[in-house]
Formats: structure tokens, C-alpha cells, sequence
């Protein structure tokens, strides 16, 4: 819980990448918060319009899993 209140703080820096990153794999992992997929992405996304390289290679890995199933839903 510790952790959540420190990578909070640093995410209210606008200019803080690293902490907002932190924050959304927090809400991604359900790591000392209940998972939140919609926190998640809204924090990486945040973090990587930013300037976070990671946040922004973890939303497109996401964005082309979700693409595939809904590729793979839609040819059946």
C-alpha cells in the first residue's frame, strides 16, 4: 500500500512518466490495489503520452492482443 501512495504522488507530476508507468502496471497487476484493466490502460497511456517508452510498448502489445481476438471472434 506503501508503494501506491508513493507511485500516486509521483503520477500527479505531470512530468512524471516513470511514476505514472509504476501506477498502471500497479492497476494492471492488482498489486496493492484491486486490478482495475480501465485504470490500467487510462495510466499507461497517460505515462506514455508523457514520454514513457515502456508504457507505450505494453498498450501496443495490449491493443494487438485485443486486436487479434477480435479478429479471430469476427472470422468465426
Amino acid at each position: 500500500a506503501n508503494a501506491i501512495r508513493c507511485w500516486s504522488l509521483a503520477a500527479e507530476d505531470k512530468a512524471d512518466h516513470e511514476g505514472k508507468y509504476r501506477l498502471g502496471i500497479c492497476y494492471y497487476e492488482g498489486k496493492g490495489v484491486e486490478q482495475d484493466m480501465f485504470s490500467a490502460i487510462s495510466w499507461l497511456n497517460n505515462a506514455s503520452r508523457s514520454g514513457s517508452f515502456k508504457a507505450a510498448k505494453m498498450l501496443g502489445g495490449y491493443y494487438e492482443n485485443w486486436l487479434i481476438v477480435l479478429l479471430n471472434e469476427r472470422c468465426r
